[in-house]
C-alpha cells in the first residue's frame, strides 16, 4: 500500500517524501507490527515521516505490559452493549439465528479455551500466548531507535480511558510514551488527548467543523521534519 501511495502520490499533489499514516482502534494492531518491524518495509524503507496510533488497541511492546482494558476480560466493555434497545447484551446469546453452532456468525459465543480463558482474554479467546514468542516480536526495540516521530492521541471518554485518571490518557498510551521518552527528546511521541471525544466520535469528527482532533494533529504534521 505504501510502495504504491508513494509511486502515485503525486498524481494528486502530494509529496512522497512526506507521508504520514494513521490508524485508528484494531488498526494500531497492523501498523504497530509495521512500524515495530523493518523486514516488512518497501525498498525504500518504512516511507513514513510519521504515524499517529490513535485509541489505540495494545499491540505488542513486550516487555512492556499494559493493563487488559476492562480488567481480566476485556469483553467486559461490551457487557452493556444493546441493553437500551431491550436485548440483555452484546455478550448474550439471545438473538442467535437457529442452527449456527457456537462462534459462527449468528451463533451463540464460544466458551472458554480448554483450562477457562487467558490471562487477559476472554470467551474464545484461544489458549495462553508464550511469553517469548511475544517479546521476539515486540514492536518495542524499533520504536526506541526509529526516525519515525510518533503520536499517541485519545479521547479522554474513549474505551480505556479514565477522565480522573491520568485526564483521561490511555494507559497503553502512557506507558509507551514514558518508556520511548526514556530514550531522550528526539523519540519521546507526542500525546493527544482530546477532550469531550468517545473511541468513535474521535474519528468520525475527521472532516467535520469539529477540529478538536483534526486540528491538532495537521499542527503536529507540519512541525514534523
Amino acid at each position: 500500500m505504501l510502495e504504491w501511495v508513494e509511486a502515485n502520490i503525486s498524481k494528486y499533489h502530494g509529496n512522497p517524501n512526506r507521508m504520514f499514516i494513521w490508524a485508528h482502534s484494531a488498526g494500531n494492531m497492523p501498523l504497530g507490527t509495521y512500524i515495530g518491524h523493518p523486514e516488512l518495509y518497501g525498498p525504500n524503507g518504512v516511507g513514513v515521516k510519521g504515524v499517529i496510533f490513535m485509541s489505540a488497541a495494545a499491540f505488542d511492546i513486550a516487555p512492556l505490559a499494559p493493563p487488559p482494558i476492562g480488567g481480566s476480560n476485556p469483553m467486559s466493555i461490551l457487557a452493556d452493549a444493546g441493553k437500551t434497545c431491550g436485548s440483555k447484551g452484546a455478550m448474550a446469546s439471545d438473538g442467535a439465528l437457529p442452527g449456527r453452532a457456537p462462534g459462527q456468525p449468528g451463533g451463540p459465543e464460544l466458551g472458554p479455551p480448554p483450562g477457562g480463558p487467558r490471562p487477559g482474554g476472554g470467551p474464545g479467546f484461544g489458549p495462553p500466548v508464550d511469553p517469548a514468542i511475544q517479546l521476539a516480536r515486540s514492536s518495542l526495540p524499533e520504536l526506541r531507535k526509529t526516525t519515525v516521530k510518533i503520536m499517541l492521541a485519545n479521547g479522554d471518554l474513549d474505551i480505556g480511558a479514565d477522565p480522573a485518571v491520568d485526564q483521561g490518557v490511555m494507559p497503553f498510551n502512557r506507558m509507551l510514551h514514558d518508556e520511548l521518552c526514556k530514550d531522550g527528546p528526539d523519540h519521546c511521541p507526542t500525546l493527544l488527548l482530546a477532550n469531550g471525544e468517545s473511541h468513535m466520535s474521535i474519528v468520525f469528527s475527521i472532516d467535520t467543523p469539529d477540529t478538536t482532533v483534526s486540528g491538532p494533529i495537521l499542527a503536529w504534521i507540519k512541525t514534523v521534519k
